[in-house]
């Protein structure tokens, strides 16, 4: 999405996970996704809010909030929250069996955490900050997966302003244009080029 919202043409490699292709791993030993190869500057970038922060740093979109919200105290508590309690919780809460799931309620517990702080947020405004930012960026897919997994999970724990930003979100063309399956990636592929020229 930040290299969307950015303009940044590039070449998409689809990754399987489960199967991970040795040239990959020889680009980025750690075995993650994202990973942005920047050949003008001859260097990896394999996290996520380093891709989102150097995307925004070549081009912000008009009205936008700038890449520096990435570094202001109130985004940093968020990212803290997102990093070492949301996303463990959300592995949790999907990968558990079925008969497990009535042993989940910590979980929800330290996952809603977040999701009660930006449901407070939302209430006076439409975005992280005053206005769409890098912060969305980052923050809006791994909270997706949550969604996904129970497309009732805001209704459930009446969260309707956070059920309102993700919605936005998920309905910008931007994200449906990009949100489309790849095949994955073979040193035999043609390239799949994503342009903005």
């Amino acid at each position: 999405m930040a290299l969307a919202f950015a303009k940044i043409s590039h070449i998409h490699r689809e990754i399987n996970l489960r199967d991970k292709h040795p040239t990959f791993l020889e680009t980025s030993p750690k075995g993650t996704v994202p990973v942005w190869v920047d050949t003008k500057n001859q260097r990896i970038i394999d996290e996520s809010i380093d891709i989102v922060r150097y995307a925004f740093t070549q081009h912000t979109p008009n009205e936008w909030e700038t890449p520096e919200v990435l570094d202001d105290k109130q985004f940093l508590e968020l990212y803290d929250q997102l990093i070492h309690k949301f996303i463990p919780a959300t592995r949790q809460i999907k990968y558990n069996h079925p008969e497990t799931n009535n042993a989940l309620e910590t979980e929800t517990t330290q996952a809603n955490q977040l999701l009660k702080a930006l449901n407070l947020k939302f209430e006076k405004q439409s975005f992280i900050f005053r206005n769409p930012s890098p912060a969305d960026i980052i923050l809006f897919p791994n909270i997706r997966q949550l969604t996904i997994h129970d497309p009732m999970w805001c209704d459930k724990h009446q969260m309707p302003n956070l059920k309102r930003w993700i919605d936005h979100w998920s309905n910008h063309q931007v994200f449906k244009n990009i949100f489309v399956n790849q095949p994955v990636w073979a040193t035999t592929q043609t390239p799949i080029i994503i342009s903005y020229q």
